[in-house]
């Protein structure tokens, strides 16, 4: 993602009922993160959700409260903290 945004796509087995696809945005620089994207995958195909598209200027970041969200920001920025550390040296 462009501006310092980074892109998670989480997958969750729903059993027979097909599989979730979410897509968040993290910005790390502001500990700030927001949906960009919800689709069920089901043996009848894709069915996505009307959230706006994931442009930058369309998302609408939240600052993350639930322990869920929390530790996908955390995790996100941890891995670009880590992998900078280590390219530096």
């Amino acid at each position: 993602m462009d501006r310092g945004l980074f892109h998670v796509r989480e997958m969750h087995d729903m059993g027979k009922d097909g599989t979730q696809q979410i897509d968040y945005v993290i910005d790390c620089s502001k500990q700030t993160m927001a949906l960009a994207g919800f689709t069920v995958i089901s043996t009848n195909g894709k069915l996505t959700s009307t959230v706006p598209g994931a442009g930058p200027s369309t998302l609408a970041f939240y600052q993350p409260v639930i322990d869920h969200d929390k530790k996908i920001a955390q995790n996100t920025c941890l891995k670009l903290l880590t992998m900078n550390s280590a390219a530096s040296k």
